[in-house]
């Protein structure tokens, strides 16, 4: 009843109808959504409005044995629930390992804390990683974290994000083995744990006709996160995204989604010289943890994971100077044969699929 927009004893309106239709449909809650139109016997002016639903499954327990190109074998177990007996609530609870990193995560969100539809989420994570055998630079994390955000809607199809949140990362770096560019921003920095107080704002345009295997319609979103003052590094990032789902017929559906982000520094940072002092009033560079990275099975196939973008050797030369890679990216005096991927401060991406009709699952 929350979702319709087609209230009692008001005007008819068949847009009204129509975007109550599509509202239930975003739930997630429904396979299939009807709304029958019928007039009153005996009137002239009213009309009852009769919606049906066909549920499906909110809740999940899975376990799970996995490969890919990515992380190698992965196991997994969750549990989850999106319409918390039948409040809308929605939580989840899972953990994962792989070959390189294992992970814990919880979260819980009600969407309607307050009656005009004002959501409040609750996440909690942990997460170890070991980047050594993979297509990453060669370091080790630690991380905690946990943060809380405010769902505030503007429009029919616009609304807000705000968060706050707190985390702890330890980050391990291995010198001879590690790229130097790396071991250097740390020793400047003078810290192995980083602490953060980070804010959240984010707007997302929404039009979609559904939830799971949207059809038509389109997501526009622009976010911004930023390590607050008081945090070890004070850093921001920006990132945007344009999707849009157009039907061509005969059950095809073509899919264009365009992304791009972008992450700096702010203010003058606290750092450590080659002398051992700490000097303030001197910026530094956008943190190398949270770099983006690009390519293999996850964004631009075709390509080894990570390996768009900048990469780095390992190791100083007989000067103790860095070793640089040559143009076909071997490094030579280096634990490691090539260069190492340390990702980048900006990064787009666009992609284009096509969705073609499966009978046998029609109703997903």
């Amino acid at each position: 009843r929350r979702q319709m927009r087609q209230l009692e004893d008001s005007w008819y309106s068949q847009a009204m109808i129509d975007r109550s239709q599509i509202r239930l449909q975003q739930l997630g809650y429904f396979k299939k959504v009807d709304i029958d139109k019928q007039r009153v016997p005996g009137s002239q002016d009213q009309v009852d409005v009769t919606v049906k639903v066909e549920e499906q499954s909110a809740g999940s327990l899975q376990f799970g044995v996995g490969y890919s190109q990515y992380s190698g074998v992965i196991l997994s177990a969750s549990v989850s629930q999106n319409n918390f007996l039948g409040t809308g609530d929605s939580f989840s609870v899972g953990a994962e390992t792989s070959t390189f990193y294992k992970r814990i995560n919880a979260s819980y969100y009600n969407p309607f804390l307050t009656d005009n539809g004002i959501g409040i989420g609750y996440t909690l994570g942990y997460s170890k990683t070991d980047y050594g055998n993979t297509t990453f630079a060669n370091y080790a994390t630690s991380a905690k974290s946990f943060s809380t955000f405010l769902g505030i809607p503007i429009t029919e199809f616009d609304s807000l994000r705000v968060g706050l949140g707190i985390s702890s990362n330890k980050i391990n770096l291995y010198p001879g083995y590690s790229p130097q560019v790396l071991l250097d921003y740390q020793n400047a920095l003078g810290h192995k744990t980083i602490h953060e107080w980070t804010g959240t704002l984010g707007w997302n345009h929404d039009t979609r006709n559904g939830y799971w295997a949207p059809t038509r319609g389109g997501l526009l979103s622009v976010s911004t996160d930023a390590a607050l003052p008081g945090s070890t590094v004070q850093h921001f990032r920006v990132s945007a995204e344009a999707s849009h789902y157009w039907p061509i017929g005969a059950g095809f559906v073509l899919y264009l989604d365009g992304q791009a982000q972008y992450g700096s520094t702010y203010g003058n940072q606290t750092y450590k010289s080659s002398f051992g002092q700490y000097v303030a009033g001197q910026p530094l560079d956008y943190p190398f943890w949270q770099n983006f990275y690009s390519g293999g099975v996850r964004d631009v196939r075709g390509f080894q994971d990570n390996t768009l973008g900048p990469r780095v050797c390992s190791g100083t030369d007989a000067s103790g100077h860095a070793i640089q890679p040559s143009s076909n990216g071997y490094c030579t005096g280096s634990y490691y044969q090539y260069a190492q991927p340390i990702g980048g401060a900006f990064k787009v991406l666009g992609t284009t699929e096509l969705y073609l009709p499966l009978p046998f699952l029609k109703d997903i």
